[in-house]
């Protein structure tokens, strides 16, 4: 039996969508620093489209969430299977 190596299991990966400037660079190399395996993704599309392959979590900042990504996040999300939920993880700026 051939064992699969966690770098070419899909749902082991970290997306990352992060718009502004070279945070999703940063980001994901900073998962990749630690151990993990991470892709920065250049847009929503990309992400939704690589988040219906498999991913192990999704990352985003709060620049990333305009109304046409919500909408792509949710069709992905209802293409899960029921126990095979993604989690989100949201990065937004402190506020006043």
């Amino acid at each position: 039996m051939k064992s699969v190596k966690s770098q070419d299991n899909r749902d082991d990966r970290i997306l990352i969508l992060a718009p502004i400037g070279r945070d999703a660079t940063m980001t994901a190399r900073y998962f990749l620093d630690a151990g993990l395996r991470a892709e920065a993704c250049g847009h929503i599309e990309e992400l939704c489209e690589k988040m219906r392959e498999g991913a192990g979590m999704i990352f985003l900042t709060g620049e990333a969430l305009t109304f046409g990504a919500m909408r792509c996040l949710v069709e992905s999300h209802a293409e899960q299977l029921a126990w095979s939920d993604i989690p989100l993880l949201v990065l937004t700026s402190g506020g006043g």
